[in-house]
């Protein structure tokens, strides 16, 4: 009698095993299904993500185009400002040289004009002596003035004074430098 004894299970337990056991399904395929949306909205954020970036690179390469065109336009349109001030500049100086140059002819060509014209100097006439009575007099408007009076220069050897003034001090006069001593004084005789 050694074996092993079946012990059958009550219907009620069977019942509730197999409960547990569709409850366990029922889960199982609920955390799938969530799974499955979860897995799909990720997927769904990561292509409205990726369409949003697309989108931004989109536009911010057309921003990046448009002020390259707009920069090319403008540097265009200085390069072309600068070219014409050169242009007109380089007129102007072209203008210039030939005005100088027609300038310069005309110069010359009234320089030797001038110099064909010039007149030999007059011959050089006997001088007279007016006489006294055909000299004629001078009219009062004429009158030569008088010259104004011309104030005394000191010699070199003096120094003019100075007028002083009560509140300044005038400096002392100088002191005349001592004579030099003579050669003899300084020499002593040979014996």
């Amino acid at each position: 009698m050694g074996g092993a004894a079946v012990v059958a299970e009550p219907p009620a337990a069977n019942a509730e095993i197999q409960k547990i056991k569709d409850e366990i399904a029922a889960m199982k395929d609920r955390v799938a299904q969530e799974f499955r949306k979860q897995t799909n909205l990720i997927k769904g954020k990561a292509k409205e993500s990726k369409e949003a970036a697309e989108s931004a690179r989109d536009y911010i390469e057309t921003e990046i185009g448009k002020l390259n065109a707009n920069i090319k336009t403008k540097n265009d349109s200085l390069g072309k400002r600068i070219k014409e001030s050169f242009a007109l500049r380089d007129k102007e100086i072209g203008r210039l040289k030939e005005e100088n140059q027609k300038l310069g002819e005309e110069n010359k060509k009234l320089r030797n004009k001038g110099k064909a014209m010039k007149l030999p100097p007059p011959p050089k006439a006997k001088q007279q002596k007016p006489s006294p009575a055909k000299t004629p007099k001078p009219s009062p408007a004429k009158t030569p003035k008088p010259s104004p009076a011309k104030t005394p220069k000191p010699s070199p050897g003096k120094t003019p004074k100075r007028p002083q003034d009560e509140d300044k001090v005038s400096p002392s006069p100088k002191k005349p430098k001592p004579s030099k001593p003579s050669p003899e004084k300084g020499k002593t005789k040979d014996l």
